[in-house]
């Protein structure tokens, strides 16, 4: 009723009509017809409850608990089915990864979910993480995520006058936001550069499997 009175009134004069009606009653005045656009916006808008204000809660039985985010359970076919539906055409966002990335990794991404963890246990430690961040620097390294604009970022970073390279250091490359600065490739490679003590780890040829297993006995003294 509303819309229909805006769109007749587009190309012609803009006045309120003579009369008009609602929920069976006529209203003349402009002022009537006024409340009569309130009251439709109210009854369409506003979620009506059939307790009064002095119904108790124990005795409103229809009324769902409160719900915890940890009590949510994802589905693995709608996350997939977004992930796929992804626009490959598109380019990079701020943080660097291409949608093409995000699509053909898709079973990675739905690996917690396919295991029926919740989003409790998702979330791991701070530790456990930062070796996860570099593991994906060491499998883009080697070609076991097809990323070349990514790839194309990681620099080594040798220091002058020296013959030997004492330690593997990557080019931190230049972020002129405080989104980009804290996306994953540019966390990958600020933690991959504190590896000051593991010599034996080489980031072209050491598999992701033995690299987070060193990380791990090192870190946690357990094989993992």
């Amino acid at each position: 009723m509303f819309w229909s009175f805006i769109k007749s009134n587009k190309k012609g004069p803009n006045y309120l009509p003579s009369s008009m009606a609602f929920e069976g009653r006529s209203c003349v005045t402009g002022e009537e017809i006024c409340d009569a656009f309130a009251m439709y916006f109210q009854s369409n808008f506003l979620v009506t409850s059939g307790l009064s204000a002095y119904t108790s809660l124990r005795n409103a039985s229809h009324i769902s608990p409160a719900q915890s985010i940890s009590d949510i359970e994802i589905n693995t076919e709608t996350v997939l089915k977004l992930l796929k539906s992804l626009d490959l055409n598109k380019g990079a966002g701020p943080d660097d990864i291409p949608p093409t990335f995000i699509v053909r990794c898709n079973r990675f991404h739905l690996l917690p979910l396919k295991e029926r963890r919740m989003i409790s246990d998702v979330f791991l430690s701070e530790d456990i993480r930062i070796i996860d961040i570099r593991r994906f620097l060491v499998k883009l390294a080697q070609s076991h995520i097809d990323s070349p604009n990514l790839l194309s970022n990681i620099g080594l970073r040798v220091p002058k006058r020296s013959v030997r390279i004492p330690s593997l250091n990557l080019n931190v490359p230049h972020c002129s936001t405080n989104y980009r600065q804290n996306s994953y490739f540019i966390r990958a490679v600020k933690y991959f550069n504190t590896l000051t003590d593991y010599s034996e780890l080489d980031l072209f040829a050491t598999k992701p499997q033995v690299f987070t297993r060193t990380l791990s006995k090192h870190w946690f003294d357990v094989v993992q």
